[in-house]
């Protein structure tokens, strides 16, 4: 099967229909963790189930690329869904869990304590936060190891290496 041309149709009709009335999700054409962007341009609307069928043709298309194994693992699993999930089930999920947060019921007391919360984080929040960000492990050796003799040899397009270069520079600013 021809995952790349799949996935260009899929992605080309999302860009061409314009505005759907159904739930829908934000997905990067050029996945980030390949140096894609968060430019309008990298980004198509998609229903659920599409973006859904757009990470596994991903996968399928680069297989070794962790982020991208992550990123539909986690469209699939959960504790209310037990290994993988259907396309239209994940689709169904979400727009449940959508119309659930969206009908709760808030005191405008809780609203307020929550935005207070996210735009004002008190000084032990704002050190929590930071030490979250500072606890990932470092990456073993042999890892490291493994990773480089895969990569060894491996030639990158030069749209590839452009766009490695535009997401280091965007990490800069």
């Amino acid at each position: 099967m021809d995952y790349e041309k799949h996935y260009a149709l899929l992605i080309a009709r999302a860009k061409q229909r314009g505005e759907i009335e159904t739930y829908t999700e934000r997905h990067h054409i050029i996945p980030k963790c390949m140096g894609g962007s968060n430019d309008n341009d990298n980004i198509a609307v998609l229903t659920a189930a599409e973006h859904y069928v757009a990470h596994q043709l991903l996968v399928k298309m680069h297989p070794s690329k962790k982020g991208l194994v992550f990123a539909t693992v986690m469209m699939t699993t959960g504790k209310n869904m037990p290994g993988r999930s259907k396309n239209k089930l994940y689709e169904w999920l979400r727009i449940r869990t959508v119309e659930t947060l969206k009908n709760r019921k808030m005191s405008e007391k809780q609203k307020h304590q929550i935005r207070e919360k996210n735009t004002n984080p008190s000084a032990e929040r704002r050190r929590k936060m930071s030490e979250g960000c500072k606890r990932k492990p470092p990456m073993p050796d042999e890892v490291r190891q493994r990773i480089s003799n895969t990569l060894k040899g491996r030639k990158q397009s030069k749209e590839h290496k452009e766009n490695i270069r535009k997401a280091k520079e965007a990490k800069k600013t």
